[in-house]
């Protein structure tokens, strides 16, 4: 015989298979037809016998447990059949043989056991071995009746039943126990998913609800849980207005099946706002579309306030380091504005000179506002105000502020390539890092030296070659490098760490570095350090550009309107006697008609006495007895159209969107020119 199956002289063997399993069987057939045998398949012995009855076969292999006639039952009957009586049978069976099955085997005639699954050259070999090596018969197999082998068989299968019987009662004991375990497991992970503080979140993509939302979204946004579940959107909904283009953003990218992470703010049912940072990412189906979201928001309100903590103490820190400075800057403005008045009080100048002298108490008065303004701006506390920032600009305010306030034996230059720098940021923070780098450059260089800050545009690709995250087109780069000491790889691993600092213990918290890698961070940007001991240092700060259509936005005309008076009627009211008849002359001079108050209760009494004739109240915010604001809010009663400039040193930016709301109608900064004051007011008026 050849080594397939085929017999010597060519001729194909045909093997009768009987088994009830469909599977098994078309497996059986396949791996036999592979081998060329031919295939005469039986789903049971009544089939097989009616095969036999008009198909002449060379093999039969059998499984045993089958309906209607099992593998010994057909095996008898084979066997009971002369004509049958060398035709070679194999048992084919996953069942577990004990000798006893296996002598009851060999009394009906079976002549092989073949053990599920087998390969196919197991099946082979037992196929060779059975047609060429013919079984020796036990005489007495044409003996036994049917009865007998049904008597056996149902004595082998009840010890079957009875051992399955035993291993089915240690499964179900089993499956109970890890049924119990499961639910142990279940309700230990209910218990931790309803006490989280985090809100974890499921959302079906494609019918948009909310399938599964934590208890803890009830504490963090202070609204029923079941809110969530009736409007799948409330998360939406609840976003500060500030926050939803990046809400909306990142819900785009997961419905395209990209993770996302961000931090956003919530407001809750009283206006509070809630900061939360949130992780998401997409489960795609078979399909290729998203089906499913899931997320975990975590609240980071407690770690915000901290953080503006931080900021605040570090900022004290900077206006510390700089106050020596500014106070010799401050003396030397009023020294200039005291000599130059006091010549002109001596009045033995010539107008030439005493023109002169006018501009330079002038320019003086400036340059003090200039400086008070920078450190209100950098001192700021409060909500961050994110808006199209010139970046050049402020290195030229913070260039003059540490210019007027650095040892002259730093020597400080700046190259400022293009007029289009704009950022999208908050200009305090953008004020601070600055501060806060170019201090740590001048403690760097104890016995001067020089201090360079650069601006330039660079394109996206660039900086994603140093930082694999960067995502927008262009950035904005600012340098700031130093000639110092420089630092070694150990400190310039950690120099951006909380408390970390080289300075002597009076001479620095180890937070200035911490905030401003912060701040940069919050601004979407990154900051890379190079340095060299003994040659200095490079702090290189790069911030996604701002999309702007028009060049410098911010750019402005530098000649000053023509001065437009009036001869409306004005209440002033202004505490400050001196500051009260300056304004006064001011307006006067210009056509202005004027009722002057010194407080607010004041302002109240000449505004019923007047208020047919008065246009406008121009007043103070900080008045004794009752403040700017106060009283404007007891003028509006008596009318409600009610035209009020304030006038302020400084105003907080929250508390000046307040006002605006509430009705009244500008704002004027102090110190003021002429012209500023009024180009306002013939705004207001005729607005």
């Amino acid at each position: 015989m050849s080594n397939n199956g085929t017999r010597n002289d060519g001729r194909a063997i045909k093997v009768l298979v009987v088994e009830d399993d469909d599977i098994n069987r078309k497996l059986l057939v396949v791996l036999l037809e592979s081998e060329r045998f031919i295939v005469l398949p039986s789903s049971d012995g009544i089939e097989a016998l009616k095969v036999l009855e008009h198909e002449v076969v060379d093999v039969v292999i059998s499984d045993i447990l089958m309906p209607n006639m099992d593998g010994f039952k057909l095996c008898h009957r084979i066997r009971s059949e002369p004509k049958f009586k060398d035709l070679p049978f194999i048992f084919y069976t996953a069942t577990h043989f004990s000798a006893g099955d296996r002598n009851m085997a060999l009394e009906v005639g079976g002549d092989r056991f073949l053990a599920k699954p087998a390969t196919a050259e197991m099946v082979v070999t037992a196929i060779k071995e059975v047609m060429e090596i013919p079984t020796p018969r036990q005489e007495h197999i044409h003996t036994l009746s049917e009865n007998d082998v049904m008597r056996e068989y149902s004595d082998s299968l009840v010890k079957k039943l009875e051992q399955r019987n035993i291993e089915l009662a240690d499964l179900a004991g089993r499956l109970e126990a890890s049924q119990t375990e499961a639910k142990v497991v279940l309700d230990q992970i209910n218990h931790i998913f309803e006490n989280l503080d985090e809100v974890v979140f499921l959302f079906d993509a494609i019918n948009q609800k909310i399938l599964q939302i934590s208890p803890a979204c009830q504490k963090v946004y202070d609204r029923p849980q079941a809110d969530f579940y009736t409007n799948a959107f409330l998360w939406r909904d609840t976003t500060y207005v500030d926050d939803l283009p990046i809400v909306e953003a990142a819900f785009v990218q997961l419905m395209n099946g990209v993770a996302q992470q961000w931090i956003m703010r919530v407001v809750r049912p009283d206006e509070s706002l809630r900061w939360l940072q949130i992780k998401a990412r997409a489960t795609i189906g078979k399909s290729g579309k998203v089906e499913t979201i899931e997320g975990i928001a975590t609240d980071i309100t407690e770690q915000k306030s901290l953080e503006e903590q931080i900021r605040q103490t570090q900022k004290l820190e900077s206006l510390g380091t700089l106050s020596a400075g500014i106070a010799h800057d401050f003396n030397n403005i009023l020294a200039i504005m005291i000599g130059n008045a006091t010549l002109l009080q001596e009045g033995e100048l010539d107008e030439k000179q005493r023109q002169k002298d006018l501009e330079i108490i002038i320019q003086a008065g400036f340059r003090g506002a200039g400086l008070v303004r920078q450190l209100l701006t950098f001192a700021r506390k409060g909500e961050l105000v994110f808006e199209d920032v010139v970046v050049n600009k402020v290195v030229e305010e913070v260039t003059k502020m540490i210019n007027e306030t650095f040892p002259k034996s730093i020597t400080i230059v700046s190259h400022l390539k293009g007029s289009d720098q704009v950022i999208t940021a908050d200009s305090g923070q953008l004020h601070q890092v600055l501060i806060n780098l170019c201090v740590n450059a001048r403690d760097a260089m104890p016995d001067g030296g020089l201090l360079t800050i650069e601006t330039r545009k660079v394109s996206g690709n660039i900086v994603r070659h140093i930082f694999a995250s960067a995502t927008a087109e262009e950035y904005i780069v600012i340098e700031v490098a130093d000639s110092g000491i420089g630092m070694d790889v150990a400190t310039k691993q950690r120099i951006f760490e909380p408390f970390f600092t080289t300075k002597e213990k009076s001479k620095g918290t180890g937070l200035g570095l911490a905030t401003v890698f912060g701040i940069v961070q919050g601004h979407n940007g990154f900051i890379d350090v190079s340095s060299v001991v003994g040659s200095g240092t490079k702090f290189t700060v790069y911030l996604p550009a701002a999309r702007t259509s028009d060049g410098d936005s911010t750019s402005k005309t530098t000649h000053e309107a023509e001065r437009i008076g009036g001869s409306d009627t004005i209440l002033l009211v202004e505490d400050e006697q001196e500051l009260r008849e300056l304004a006064q002359q001011m307006l006067q001079s210009n056509g202005y008609k004027i009722i002057s108050a010194s407080n607010g209760l004041a302002a109240l009494t000449e505004y019923e006495a007047h208020h047919s004739e008065i246009a406008l109240v121009l007043s103070d915010i900080d008045l004794p007895e009752m403040t700017g604001p106060e009283a404007f809010l007891r003028l509006r009663k008596f009318n409600p159209q009610l035209k009020m400039i304030l006038v302020s040193g400084f105003i907080d930016p929250s508390r000046k969107a307040q006002l605006l709301e509430d009705g009244v109608k500008g704002f004027i900064q102090k110190p003021y020119t002429v012209d500023e004051m009024l180009k306002k007011i013939r705004e207001v008026i005729n607005a």
